[in-house]
């Protein structure tokens, strides 16, 4: 299940990537305000491809698992940011940072995926 998360998860970056750049090229926005536009559709696709391929979700209430499967994501990226913060604090090295700031954003939104949106089908 995790495995077929990670998948998923790298397509939807560069569906999201493919996106920014396409924005950024063809307006005057920057990356930053073209994420607003960018990330949304991302996380719509992410949790289309997670709850059918990797939860296999048969929940009716589909709009009630998006809101939660949102709160959980945005709950990752500020574990995320947060994480990078205080690791920039004690370590200074934007590249390890980074990268552990993204396993912590990672392991929350797959833990809460798992456990909080689709508990009832991830067995």
């Amino acid at each position: 299940m995790f495995a077929k998360y990670i998948i998923i998860g790298t397509i939807v970056y560069l569906i999201e990537w493919s996106i920014l750049s396409l924005i950024t090229e063809i307006s005057d926005l920057t990356i930053l305000n073209g994420r607003v536009i960018s990330f949304p559709i991302a996380l719509v696709i992410a949790w289309y491809l997670n709850r059918n391929m990797t939860f296999k979700s048969k929940n009716h209430n589909k709009i009630s698992e998006f809101k939660m499967y949102t709160m959980v994501n945005i709950s990752g990226l500020i574990l995320n940011i947060i994480t990078y913060q205080i690791c920039i604090m004690y370590i200074n090295i934007s590249f390890i940072c980074l990268g552990l700031a993204g396993l912590a954003g990672l392991m929350t939104n797959y833990l809460g995926s798992k456990h909080i949106v689709f508990r009832f089908q991830s067995k």
